[in-house]
């Protein structure tokens, strides 16, 4: 791994992140379209935190002071965050509600400029960029007769842009989670709060997973094993190589979901979404200028 250069390397972990993601999303599209948001979180990240904890031997558990006001607020956050993405995808076009909530970048950006981070011009150029691409995505991705739209356009735009805000803001929160518990253990707590937090909607949505049948476990288990290799990839990376480097790489996967969204899903996908997308990826990369 080494022989190719940090730069080298952190670019190719970054690229593998934006394929794994890539997979997850894809993947789990059917089956929160036949069980609801709530269960393919549970069962997925379960999933992956059981593929996470094996890589604890490489990567323990640091033992600093950890700060609970960030682990609940990341926690509460990353709940929120997954069912509003995941009711994205149920309600609409992947390839339309990805772009959007690839939007997560710039919100952690703002978030840190409020909290006193400079604001380089090309920071605030790729911001530009993420919502431009951002509001075309939702104005002009797909059209309400497309049958992949199988919620109101403004439930599932809605869903998509909570998502968005609540990614960031659960970013920012895991930054000094991280830095405490280190990068595996972080993630572990941060979706042990959110699972916490979920328990009583999963209580009372039992009843749907009474419905569930064998067929939908393949595309929960490749979520799980996607999600996971994309933040494994994504934290080898930042050991190697810096994230400006990484990060980007990482987010081209909006991209990837909207081409695969094309081919593999068979959604309706007007040429010019491929343009916006690539304006959300473009901006991304900017935001991750440091």
């Amino acid at each position: 791994m080494t022989e190719l250069g940090p730069a080298l390397t952190g670019l190719a972990l970054g690229l593998t992140a934006s394929a794994a993601w890539t997979l997850a999303n894809i993947s789990i599209t059917a089956a929160v379209r036949d069980l609801g948001p709530l269960w393919p979180v549970w069962i997925g990240q379960a999933i992956g935190a059981a593929l996470l904890a094996l890589a604890l031997p490489w990567f323990p558990a640091s033992e600093g002071v950890i700060p609970w006001g960030w682990l609940v607020f990341s926690g509460v956050n990353a709940a929120i965050a997954y069912v509003t993405m995941f009711r994205a995808f149920e309600g609409g076009p992947v390839s339309v509600t990805s772009p959007i909530i690839a939007g997560w970048a710039l919100v952690a950006s703002l978030v840190a400029v409020a909290m006193g981070e400079a604001l380089p011009w090309l920071r605030a150029l790729g911001g530009l960029l993420v919502l431009i691409g951002a509001m075309a995505t939702a104005a002009r991705g797909s059209t309400n007769t497309d049958n992949t739209w199988r919620r109101s356009r403004a439930d599932t735009l809605g869903s998509a842009a909570l998502s968005a805000l609540t990614f960031g803001l659960m970013i920012v929160g895991l930054g000094p989670v991280a830095k405490a518990l280190g990068p595996i253990a972080s993630i572990l707590a941060v979706w042990a709060v959110e699972w916490a937090v979920l328990l009583p909607f999963l209580i009372a949505d039992r009843a749907r997973l009474r419905s569930a049948t064998p067929r939908m476990l393949g595309p929960i288990v490749l979520f799980a094993l996607g999600e996971t290799a994309g933040f494994l990839a994504v934290d080898i990376g930042g050991m190697v190589s810096p994230m400006a480097i990484v990060g980007p790489a990482a987010s081209v996967g909006s991209l990837f979901t909207v081409i695969m969204a094309r081919y593999v899903l068979k959604e309706a996908v007007r040429p010019e979404l491929y343009l916006w997308s690539a304006l959300v990826v473009a901006g991304i990369a900017l935001l991750g200028v440091s």
